[in-house]
């Protein structure tokens, strides 16, 4: 499995897989592999593609909406935070994790929001007594977030 090290490394790791990906879906359409069906199959094998990535690195990864609520969880977020992904998605981060929001990460979450600018910090997650560094990563869709165990 990967290790993220940093910003520079996760933004590098998701340009190229991105890059990657729509070079595919380019080339598909240049061939004219257009009917619904082949284009249907290349969208479900890219989609297993970005999703056997995301599941392989060991940060934690999880993705919310403009809403708040989670649409993406990695099976390294479910082991750090034991619970399943399946009673995270479509709800919200701060149902879920009320003591978050007196934690330093709902004013970081925000900021990052805010200012659309990404934000790296430590904090200590009492819920699961660890120290955690995360990278808070804000796009027009949404907001995704790198965390890793750092009290090993």
């Amino acid at each position: 499995m990967a290790r993220l090290t940093g910003k520079a490394e996760q933004l590098t790791i998701d340009a190229i897989i991105f890059k990657e990906l729509a070079h595919e879906i380019e080339h598909s359409a240049e061939t004219g592999a257009v009917d619904r069906r082949q284009s249907d199959r290349g969208i479900r094998t890219l989609n297993k593609k970005i999703t056997n990535v995301l599941e392989n690195i060991t940060d934690g990864l999880f993705i919310i909406d403009k809403k708040w609520r989670f649409i993406y969880l990695n099976a390294e977020a479910e082991k750090l935070w034991s619970k399943k992904k399946e009673d995270l998605l479509g709800k919200s981060i701060w149902d879920e994790f009320p003591e978050v929001i007196y934690s330093p990460l709902f004013k970081y979450f925000h900021r990052a929001v805010l200012n659309q600018a990404s934000e790296n910090f430590e904090m200590y997650y009492p819920g699961e007594n660890k120290w955690v560094e995360v990278d808070v990563n804000p796009s027009k869709e949404g907001v995704s977030f790198y965390f890793r165990d750092i009290g090993q």
